[in-house]
């Protein structure tokens, strides 16, 4: 009786292993995604920072909780929201956000006096450009949203020389998580855009 016994444990640990190899032997690979800067009009220049112009760091840059994670996340309604376990960042969205900023205002100030540089990389700038985004997401197929603040300090107190604020919906190119990415980088591009314009009105 006891040999039948496990005989029959046996049988079932094996076949539960053979479930849970199959699971994840049927699972689909990850697929990883970058945002894409705005691009540059001439794919052959060289871009050399003006040390004698207006040299503003970048950051701190905050972006929400929820979409600072590996997964993509998508927007399913107004209240709930939807991991892409299989669709995942290549580096933090935070990181990723700074560098995006800083690439797309040195593109497009970079020939008008502006140097921009991540925060405490450059301890020499004449301002601190600083961002809080409060969402950035959207559904594929649907509307993408982004909401931001953002604030300069300059002067040797820090004064607050600007504070703005904007809200952006643009929609998804298509239905696939790559369009999704494709929203990230053109909503960050309408946002760098602003703050660029903000900054040749207000900055001395």
């Amino acid at each position: 009786m006891e040999t039948a016994m496990n005989k029959k444990t046996i049988g079932a640990l094996a076949l539960f292993s053979v479930l849970i190899l199959a699971g994840c032997a049927s699972s689909p690979p990850s697929k990883f995604y970058m945002l894409n800067p705005i691009a540059p009009k001439d794919a052959t220049s060289q871009y050399k920072a003006d040390l004698g112009g207006k040299m503003i760091s970048i950051g701190p840059v905050t972006v929400p909780a929820y979409v600072n994670r590996p997964q993509m996340v998508e927007r399913v309604s107004p209240e709930e929201l939807r991991l892409l376990e299989f669709n995942r960042w290549a580096e933090p969205v935070d990181k990723a956000v700074i560098l995006t900023l800083q690439d797309n205002l040195n593109e497009l100030l970079g020939k008008k006096g502006y140097t921009f540089f991540k925060w405490n990389e450059f301890k020499q700038s004449n301002y601190q450009l600083i961002v809080q985004v409060t969402r950035l997401d959207g559904a594929p197929g649907g509307k993408f949203g982004l909401t931001a603040r953002w604030s300069v300090l300059g002067g040797d107190n820090h004064k607050l020389l600007l504070f703005q604020g904007c809200r952006i919906i643009i929609d998804v190119p298509g239905s696939s998580p790559k369009d999704l990415v494709t929203a990230h980088s053109e909503a960050l591009a309408d946002l760098s855009r602003r703050i660029a314009t903000s900054l040749q009105e207000t900055l001395p």
